[in-house]
This record gives C-alpha cells, structure tokens and sequence, in this order.
C-alpha cells in the first residue's frame, strides 16, 4: 500500500482545490461578461434603468429572465450565481478530500464550516 504523508495529503488537497477555484472563476467571468456584452449590443439593457434600484433576489431575477427569454440575463445571473456558490462548493470539496485522505478531525471541521455557510445561505434566500 502506498502511505502517503499528512503534508503531502495537504499540498495535494490545496492543489486540487486551487485549479477548482481557477476554473470556477474563469467559467464565472465567462459568463459574465457574455450576458454583459450580449445586453451591450442588444440595446435593451439600459444603464439609465439601474438609476431606481429594486431589491429583487437572485432567484427572482433568474425566473424573471427565463419568463422574458433574456438570454443575456440569464447567462450574467448564472454566471453571478456560479460566483456566489464558489466558496460553497470549495468547503465541500475539502469536506470529500479531507474525508478521503482519512483526516477526519479535519473532515469534521469542513463539515461544520459547510453547514455554517448552507445556513447562512439559507437566512439570505428570502431577503
């Protein structure tokens, strides 16, 4: 069997979730600047119409733009959404990669911080 030490387990773990956060991040931005440059040259999407601010959540703003089939909205809010739940879903794969590297303190530690951060999710979904 091939006994891996505690700091190599680390550095692997750090690597497999730093490219995971590079790639969330360029998918993100990609998406972003798609839905921008797509209202940019639609036209339908005026500056002057973000003067009255509506507080409006991120859900809403998605059906709102599935019902309309504003496609530009829809790949600026995925691409907000996929940004928003990078830190979620890093925790989780520490969680995955703590737990199969078999340090479980640290396996548990994820965990909670995982679940703090569904909770305070969950406390900003009706907001």
């Amino acid at each position: 069997m091939n006994k891996v030490s505690p700091r190599q387990a680390e550095l692997k773990i750090a690597n497999y979730i730093g490219v995971f956060l590079k790639i969330g991040v360029i998918t993100a931005g990609f998406f972003l600047v798609t839905g921008w440059a797509w209202m940019l040259i639609d036209g339908d999407h005026e500056v002057r119409a973000l003067q009255n601010y509506e507080a409006s959540s991120l859900t809403e703003r998605l059906e709102w733009a599935i019902i309309l089939n504003d496609r530009a909205m829809i790949f600026a809010t995925l691409g907000l959404a996929l940004l928003v739940l990078l830190p979620l879903l890093r925790v989780f794969i520490t969680v995955v990669l703590f737990g199969v590297s078999r340090d479980y303190k640290m396996t548990v530690m994820a965990f909670f911080v995982l679940l703090a951060l569904i909770f305070s999710f969950s406390l900003g979904l009706n907001a």
